[in-house]
Formats: structure tokens, C-alpha cells, sequence
């Protein structure tokens, strides 16, 4: 999502540069409280109890359903694409992202509520890696579904049967920064482009 921004506002005003710093959602607050980041792009798992964050102001782009990543070829696999119980899932081998990370976190409380400690084989914070691990070694993930637009022919995406494995994605800004100029021409430019985004891709899931 930051990278057609970047494109778009370049593009639009010439003598504007946007820097692009990857970091998990505490980071990033630390970040913009500091004013080190004019305008963080944060996402949250409604799974996991994420306390409201002062100095900030956000504002909600979209919701982006978790989906169980898998074979083709496993019993869980059903025609249609019908929601699966993760406790289904339980003797699966895994591929996550480290524990310490939102996803991470949001997996195992997921895994465990149904049940179970998933059998973790392979950990990464890329999702392109994670879906590549699942090909190759026949594991199963569970990742946001904005991540698998261009899933391999073996693999499916299944939506889970807990409604509650959703990410909120959102632009946050400083208390009182959207009336700057410039961070205001930016925070347009994100919604504009995300409900474009929404609307070409009938799938998407947006609020």
C-alpha cells in the first residue's frame, strides 16, 4: 500500500520525497511521536487486546480477514472455499511469524483458542516467504488475505470459521497533524488510493 503512495505523490508534487521505514506497529508510534515519521500505516489484530495509543490519531482504511494457507491436496480442503476450524488444522506443521511479532502473536492466541499449540517448522516475517515455505515443505499458514493475491497453483486460501482473525489496517498521524499541508495531501492521497484499490478488487474486505 506504501508503495503506489509514494508513487502517486511524487508524481502529483514535484518537490515531494517520501521515505519508506518498515517497522512493527510500536515501533512505528514510537516513531511518529518522536517526529521521526510524519504519518505511520498501522495494522492491528482484533484477536489481540491492543491498548489505545495516546498522541495519536487514526483513522481505519480497511479490515483484512486472516485465511488458512494450505495443500490443495489436504482432507481440510473443501470445494468452494468454505470456512475452516483452525482446530481442524491441529496436527499440521507450521509456518509463522516469530512469536514476538503482532502476526506472530495473533497466530498462537488463534491456534489456541481453538485448541492447540501449532507445530511451528518455519518462522519469517515475510509473507511472499511464508507462502513459498508452504508450497515447498506442504505447511499451512495463516496470513492476511490481502497476501495472497498470486498464490502458487498447489496452495489454496481458505477463510477461518472465527470471525474475530481480522487485521485493522490504518493511517495514524500526530494529535492535530492532519491539518498540516502536507500530511493532509498524503492522508487523502492513502484513502483515495485505497478505496480504488478496494473497488478494483471486489474480494477486498474494506470499512
Amino acid at each position: 500500500m506504501a508503495a503506489p503512495l509514494a508513487e502517486a505523490l511524487e508524481s502529483a508534487h514535484r518537490n515531494l520525497r517520501v521515505h519508506i521505514t518498515e517497522a512493527e506497529p510500536e515501533t512505528a508510534v514510537r516513531l511518529l511521536l518522536q517526529s521521526r515519521v510524519d504519518i505511520a500505516l498501522l495494522y492491528r489484530y482484533t484477536n489481540l487486546a491492543t491498548p489505545p495509543r495516546p498522541g495519536i490519531e487514526t483513522r481505519t482504511l480497511r479490515t483484512d480477514r486472516l485465511v488458512a494457507v494450505l495443500r490443495t491436496d489436504r482432507a481440510a480442503v473443501r470445494p468452494g472455499r468454505s470456512p475452516i476450524d483452525l482446530g481442524e488444522l491441529a496436527d499440521a506443521s507450521w509456518v509463522t511469524a516469530p512469536p514476538e511479532t503482532a502476526c506472530g502473536s495473533a497466530v498462537l492466541q488463534a491456534c489456541r483458542s481453538a485448541g492447540f499449540t501449532p507445530q511451528v517448522r518455519h518462522t519469517c516475517t515475510d509473507f511472499s516467504a511464508m507462502i513459498t515455505l508452504a508450497a515447498r515443505g506442504g505447511h499451512t499458514t495463516l496470513i492476511p488475505h490481502m497476501a495472497t493475491a498470486h498464490l502458487p497453483l498447489t496452495l489454496t486460501a481458505h477463510p477461518v470459521t472465527d470471525n474475530m482473525l481480522t487485521r485493522t489496517i490504518e493511517t495514524a498521524v500526530r494529535q492535530g497533524a492532519a491539518h498540516e499541508p502536507t500530511i493532509g495531501a498524503c492522508l487523502d492521497a492513502f484513502h483515495t488510493l485505497d478505496s480504488n484499490s478496494t473497488a478494483d478488487n471486489p474480494e477486498s474486505e474494506a470499512t
